[in-house]
């Protein structure tokens, strides 16, 4: 019981520093925020906007954290996705340890997930990706009980995750068909897999004919989703050539970010690199060679990490979504040199190369059910991708390759020698530096823009003269079709007589402003409230 307490007790004084106490939206939060608040407050179910994930469960979670504490709060759903972030940790951790991993190594793969900067920002959110990971997480150790051991009670828990999991995306219908793929072939099961994967393969389509065809009719919300799946396949049979370089383009993206995010395990994965003779002279030159011409490729294309990503930007976590920065590009925040970047985006590429070469050299150490399972965890996560990032891709949908990629690194991590155990560490006490200041900043600088709405409020200026934001204007004031025009904000503003904004804009005077600290820059900023000159 120590590591896992150990766990809760990080996780506990982390909250303790970050500090997630403050009633505002954050991010496309709001949008699953509105029934919530419909439920506690007015006792009925309604939604507002478009959006693509079904998040029915998401809403029921939130509501369940609401009631605990008494009324619709946006800090009280951050508790809720806070206990969820925890879970994973101690999930992973409890999953390494069923394979035999060691409780040492188990519990530094999952300090590396809790720590990683989208998953530690995004905990501090109402957004859908860490609950959704939580169930992928639950689902993915199941399976992987059921090809060790057979147990078809284990099979059945994983399913009914599986579909939890598709009520708030709808990827996680993928782990049922994924699943059942996996049966067809499974060679242990000879007298009932087909059997078994035609079960799957009807659970999965009853759960979406379920919740396209009854439940969401039934609720009156089929206006507000984004219908994914009819705009899916016919992206993929109208232009699939297009379709398929955009997966290619994302795929590497993704690999990226998982070498970045991963980074910090490279000292204890150096052991095992040199055993599988990765350093050789031949080895190091093909690698090196190919992710220089890799980097300036992406260099020329001008899509180089963070690669516009919703949560990590530039030297920073969370979307800057004012209008002075976002709509305007201007540079009114803090900025690091692009070249600290590029040299981030480099490490990754070297180490998730070292990571694929390494589960190629050393695949024949695996059990065979382990063999089995990882082909299979591969395969999902290639799928999951591809359907979740054809429409557009951000940051934040790598999660459970990330979390993924730590199983698979599992197995092949050793503690360097006594003497070089703290400098072991510096890279995680890096990461996690950086995620616990970017995150805290994300925090007070939304803190400090409530205080700015709030003075509006207080002075008699309501949202609709106000620019405040994506996420205010979003939760205030959405409305269908709002006016789209060049140096307005896309988001739904009616008129631009105030605006919220990091800094000044031209045509727009000071009135007042609001100061907060930025850690990680270790100064002192302000959001400012603007008029528009006469």
């Amino acid at each position: 019981m120590k590591y896992p307490l150990l766990l809760i007790a990080f996780w506990l004084l982390l909250i303790v520093l970050v500090n997630p106490i403050g009633d505002f939206p954050l991010n496309d939060d709001w949008q699953y925020a509105y029934p919530v608040q419909q439920m506690v407050e007015e006792g009925q179910f309604e939604m507002q906007g478009q959006f693509a994930p079904n998040i029915l469960l998401q809403v029921v979670w939130g509501y369940l954290s609401c009631q605990i504490f008494g009324g619709f709060d946006f800090t009280y759903l951050r508790f809720g996705v806070l206990l969820l972030g925890l879970g994973c940790g101690l999930l992973l951790f409890h999953w390494l340890q069923k394979d035999g991993i060691a409780q040492e190594k188990s519990f530094g793969l999952s300090l590396v997930l809790m720590s990683s900067p989208l998953f530690f920002s995004l905990s501090y959110t109402f957004m859908t990706d860490v609950p959704f990971l939580f169930l992928c997480v639950l689902c993915l150790f199941f399976f992987s009980r059921y090809i060790e051991e057979g147990r078809l009670a284990s099979l059945g828990v994983a399913s009914l995750v599986a579909v939890g999991a598709f009520t708030i995306r709808q990827p996680g219908i993928l782990f049922l068909l994924g699943f059942a793929v996996f049966m067809m072939v499974d060679q242990r099961r000879k007298k009932d897999r087909w059997l078994i994967a035609s079960l799957l393969i009807a659970s999965g389509g009853f759960a979406y004919l379920g919740m396209e065809k009854w439940l969401k009719p039934l609720l009156g919300i089929t206006d507000n989703y984004v219908p994914v799946a009819n705009i899916y396949f016919t992206e993929i049979f109208s232009q699939p050539l297009i379709v398929l370089n955009t997966w290619a383009s994302r795929f590497l993206k993704t690999f990226i970010y998982i070498g970045v995010f991963t980074l910090p395990l490279f000292p204890f994965l150096w052991y095992k690199l040199q055993q599988a003779g990765l350093f050789k002279r031949y080895t190091l030159f093909i690698t090196l060679s190919i992710n220089i011409v890799l980097f300036g490729l992406t260099l020329l294309a001008g899509k180089t990490f963070p690669f516009g990503g919703n949560v990590w930007f530039n030297w920073g976590l969370g979307p800057e979504l004012l209008k002075d920065v976002y709509t305007l590009s201007l540079e009114n925040t803090p900025r690091i040199a692009d070249g600290w970047l590029y040299a981030l985006q480099i490490l990754g590429q070297l180490q998730i190369s070292a990571i694929l070469l390494l589960l190629w050299r050393t695949w024949q150490e695996r059990s065979l059910s382990n063999q089995r399972f990882v082909i299979w965890l591969i395969l999902m996560n290639g799928l999951y991708l591809g359907v979740i990032s054809i429409f557009s891709y951000f940051d934040r949908f790598t999660l459970l390759c990330l979390a993924s990629c730590l199983y698979l690194l599992s197995p092949w991590l050793s503690f360097p020698k006594e003497r070089l155990r703290w400098m072991a560490v510096l890279p995680y006490g890096l990461f996690l530096l950086f995620s616990l200041s970017a995150t805290k900043d994300y925090l007070n600088w939304n803190r400090a823009r409530a205080a700015a709405y709030a003075w509006l409020h207080q002075e008699g200026i309501g949202i609709e003269q106000v620019d405040a934001g994506y996420e205010y204007n979003g939760w205030y004031n959405y409305h269908r079709h709002p006016v789209q025009a060049e140096g307005r904000s896309f988001w739904w503003v009616t008129d631009e007589d105030y605006l919220i904004t990091f800094g000044p804009v031209q045509g727009y005077r000071s009135i007042q402003e609001f100061p907060y600290y930025r850690y990680l820059w270790w100064k002192k900023d302000q959001i400012w409230v603007l008029q528009k000159e006469k």
